[in-house]
């Protein structure tokens, strides 16, 4: 997974269309000459530039293509601030970064998480969808975004620490409406390995503890609930998402017995594990509920009001005792 992974995707002829339009978005040219292309391969080539190069925060469209003569075509990009404005946001954007300069030295693994925590911790979810949230400005100037600024924030971040990472474009299940609507996430390369990172969904169903449904998870775990329409690199590997790496799978009624009990004698009184070789239904929460209701009795000796949260697709519950 080289970087910028989607210009090594492209042709010798299309690489070339590439390089002349981000050599003009980041002069700001108000006329890019470019090598005569289609319309198509003009879209998925603009498209590939502005993944490649989350910097280029400051250009989200193009207005048109005319001909100028046979020998190039005139590409107009849409600039959505002056270059004093677009200047002085870079300055904001690079002095951001700074801020992560103190774990440089951590490993990649301690890198993608500091990162994935910083946005559960500081960002929330931008429900006006502010033009701002569909790059890289939404998080760092507002502290709010939708799915493409907080991916693109990401492969930022990583990107500034060392670590290679890409976003992908596909589709996510919204689980309001059990709909299949436009989606951005993350692959992270670590230790030779590709897995896909999707703060923008752990970052919604996280509400009083944090929560990693989606961190570092294979092909076979990500497409429950997501579809991929961009080029990718394969994630093959499982078993290091967040639950297995820190021990927080169950497989059958007893280890869950196990798990709860020793997370109460810690005095946690919120709990969270991914269930395996399970469905999501009625009868297995109610097991679930059951089961955390007997060993709260056996270790407090007193019943306890039970909330519990289902991601479905995924199978982590969160379960807290109020």
């Amino acid at each position: 997974m080289s970087n910028p992974f989607y210009y090594s995707r492209l042709s010798t002829e299309h690489k070339g269309v590439y390089s002349e339009i981000l050599a003009g978005i980041m002069s700001m040219s108000d006329e890019i000459a470019i090598t005569p292309t289609s319309e198509t391969d003009m879209s998925m080539i603009f498209e590939y530039v502005l993944l490649d190069n989350p910097l280029l925060f400051y250009t989200s469209a193009y207005d048109h293509i005319f001909y100028r003569g046979v020998i190039k075509h005139t590409f107009r990009p849409k600039y959505l601030f002056s270059k004093n404005q677009a200047n002085n946001y870079r300055e904001t954007v690079s002095d951001y970064l700074k801020r992560f300069d103190s774990i440089r030295s951590k490993s990649d693994e301690y890198k993608e998480l500091y990162i994935h925590d910083h946005c559960l911790e500081n960002f929330s979810y931008d429900k006006s969808f502010n033009a701002s949230s569909y790059s890289i400005i939404g998080p760092i100037l507002n502290k709010s975004a939708v799915c493409e600024g907080f991916s693109k924030f990401v492969k930022l971040s990583l990107g500034y620490l060392g670590v290679k990472c890409l976003v992908i474009l596909g589709t996510g299940k919204n689980p309001d409406n059990e709909m299949m609507e436009c989606h951005a996430w993350n692959i992270v390369k670590l230790r030779n390995e590709t897995y896909h990172l999707d703060v923008t969904f752990d970052l919604c169903v996280t509400n009083t503890i944090k929560r990693y449904d989606y961190f570092n998870v294979s092909d076979e775990e990500i497409l429950r609930d997501h579809t991929i329409t961009s080029k990718a690199p394969k994630c093959k590997e499982k078993g290091n998402d967040y639950y297995s790496k820190n021990s927080m799978l169950v497989h059958n009624p007893r280890e869950l017995e196990s798990y709860i009990r020793h997370s109460l004698k810690q005095g946690n009184r919120e709990i969270v594990f991914k269930a395996i070789n399970t469905n999501n239904s009625e009868k297995v929460v109610n097991k679930v509920m059951q089961i955390a209701g007997e060993e709260y009795i056996k270790q407090y000796n007193k019943s306890v009001e039970i909330d519990i949260n289902v991601n479905p697709p995924q199978m982590v519950f969160q379960i807290r005792f109020r």
